[in-house]
């Protein structure tokens, strides 16, 4: 005989084993938010210690998980809403109340001020306030003092412009982080990769753009590309690490050479020869190109067709149009667009997110050809090595 079902007999599965007290408690807490208990606003930990028998610090530990999970957001010095609730939408929504946000920038920098120029007016575009303040700390290094004290309490999200990432140090202080983090404050970095898990990021794909002026180098006729920095960080390695892909896929050779260690660009390749090899420079941010363009000796072999050069500016140099050079350039304002979205889409408990916001290759003069005559005589040496070029 074949056992019949009794439908008033429910079967569930069992549920997971809560050993730890603060997490028979989370989830007492958030049957109670799911009912409806609190409102919108709960009570203080005090209160609920009280309501639930509990420590302080449980209570603390529970609500730290459930605004992990996004089921609750904690504000210091305003308490802790319901996710999405009312109360929290108007502090936040556009529309309802405009939001206050804080940007660390260097001032007197061309670049730092396009994009403080772009990233306020995506801002206000949503109805909302963008508070700008200057590093007061060393160059290229934003602390937790360029974030006065006394605008913390008020700032809904916190924007860091890095655009000079190629040419200048762009560290962002762990204590800032930190700090962020534990006031539940959105931090995004514009310009750079992210320094930190705990960080978003908006950054030209660096990658991309070594990888592509690589390949365009090895395509004209160069043996070996000369990658020139000034800057040792994670962006420079990154497009490094892009110029090497393309040698590995297309052929080639990718000599690294810093201009902090030496003021020469010697005429090897890294292995002592350059004998009937074609040398292709590749220019890593504005100082670099700047270096370049400065040095008469290095324009001159450029000019009369010795070497090929291509570079990547920093993001908002526009200068390299004017001086018909070859480049891989990132706009200034996508990338300020995407760090607007990318922090109106961010909320307490979800994952940082890194965007890389890809260039365009403009092909230039990469080569630069003089008269025929002068042509036909270059041609005819029996090798074109790059001279000895001070910078």
């Amino acid at each position: 005989m074949i056992p019949q079902s009794n439908p008033d007999i429910q079967t569930t599965e069992p549920s997971p084993r809560l050993s730890y007290k603060f997490q028979r408690l989370r989830e007492r807490i958030r049957r109670s938010i799911l009912a409806g208990e609190f409102g919108e606003r709960l009570p203080g930990e005090r209160a609920l210690a009280r309501r639930y028998h509990a420590n302080a610090k449980t209570v603390n530990k529970a609500l730290c998980d459930l605004a992990t999970e996004g089921l609750l957001v904690r504000h210091i010095g305003r308490g802790t809403f319901v996710a999405n609730s009312a109360s929290e939408e108007g502090e936040t929504a556009p529309g309802l109340r405009s939001r206050q946000f804080a940007c660390i920038s260097d001032t007197g920098c061309d670049a730092h001020e396009r994009f403080d120029r772009e990233l306020s007016a995506g801002v206000t575009e949503n109805g909302d306030r963008l508070v700008f303040h200057g590093r007061s700390t060393r160059r290229g290094t934003a602390s937790l003092n360029d974030w006065p004290a006394d605008a913390r309490s008020d700032t809904h999200g916190l924007f860091v412009t890095m655009p000079r990432a190629l040419s200048d140090r762009n560290d962002l202080d762990e204590e800032l982080i930190l700090h962020a983090c534990r006031r539940q404050t959105p931090v995004v970095a514009v310009g750079a990769c992210a320094a930190s898990a705990k960080l978003n990021a908006v950054a030209p794909d660096f990658v991309d753009g070594g990888f592509r002026l690589a390949e365009h180098l090895l395509r004209v006729g160069c043996d070996v590309v000369r990658t020139v920095t000034t800057q040792q960080n994670r962006e420079t390695a990154a497009v490094l690490n892009g110029a090497r892909t393309a040698a590995a896929r297309f052929g080639g050779q990718i000599a690294q050479f810093d201009l902090t260690k030496s003021t020469a660009i010697s005429n090897g390749n890294g292995n002592g020869n350059t004998e009937d090899q074609t040398v292709g420079l590749m220019l890593i941010g504005s100082d670099a190109i700047r270096a370049f363009l400065a040095d008469k000796h290095a324009r001159h072999a450029w000019e009369q067709g010795i070497i090929a050069v291509a570079c990547f500016p920093d993001v908002g140099d526009e200068s390299t149009a004017g001086d018909k050079l070859t480049a891989y350039e990132c706009d200034a304002g996508t990338i300020a667009r995407w760090a607007c979205r990318l922090m109106n889409d961010t909320r307490p408990g979800r994952r940082p997110v890194e965007f890389l916001i890809p260039g365009m290759l403009h092909v230039r003069e990469t080569i630069c050809t003089t008269t025929p005559a002068q042509l036909e005589r270059e041609t005819a040496k029996s090798s074109r090595r790059l001279p000895e070029i001070a910078i």
